[in-house]
């Protein structure tokens, strides 16, 4: 069981997994600055989820913002992509974002039945909302968002 309160070099995680050094870099610094984040990452370790977590060198746009998608699931394993985008702010910006896609993964690992991207859409639909084409948002991952906002405070 990983603690919350355990460095961020000791959360070597399975589940999470940092598919670049810059999303390693990412990773790592989300997991030291912030509590919440660090606790996602415990709990998605104790899932069947496993996270692949890339940072594209693209720049974020009003339509190219970060997500989470379904990719696959092999036998009792699914995993799932989060796609973040490079801005122009200060690394530690990106940690509330990262949360709040993290908390897309864990509400993906309560549902068992979610094996693909259209159950994965159904899930969405059941609990959260459309924002636009194949676009959901949750209320969970959005509070989780602003939480680790909070956590940060306002010079992060």
């Amino acid at each position: 069981m990983l603690s919350t309160d355990a460095p961020a070099d000791s959360l070597r995680s399975t589940h999470v997994r940092a598919m670049s050094p810059s999303s390693r870099h990412l990773l790592n610094l989300a997991t030291t600055r912030s509590a919440l984040v660090r606790a996602l990452v415990g709990e998605l370790e104790r899932t069947d989820v496993v996270v692949l977590l890339m940072l594209s060198d693209e720049a974020a746009t009003e339509t190219r913002r970060p997500f989470m998608r379904f990719l696959t699931a092999v036998a009792d394993t699914r995993y799932v992509v989060i796609q973040m985008y490079w801005t122009p702010d200060p690394p530690v910006a990106h940690v509330p974002l990262l949360a709040h896609e993290l908390q897309h993964a864990l509400e993906l690992s309560g549902a068992p039945d979610v094996r693909d991207q259209e159950s994965y859409m159904r899930l969405l639909t059941k609990i959260g909302w459309e924002l636009g084409p194949r676009r959901f948002e949750t209320h969970a991952a959005r509070a989780t968002e602003e939480r680790v906002r909070q956590e940060l405070g306002p010079n992060p």
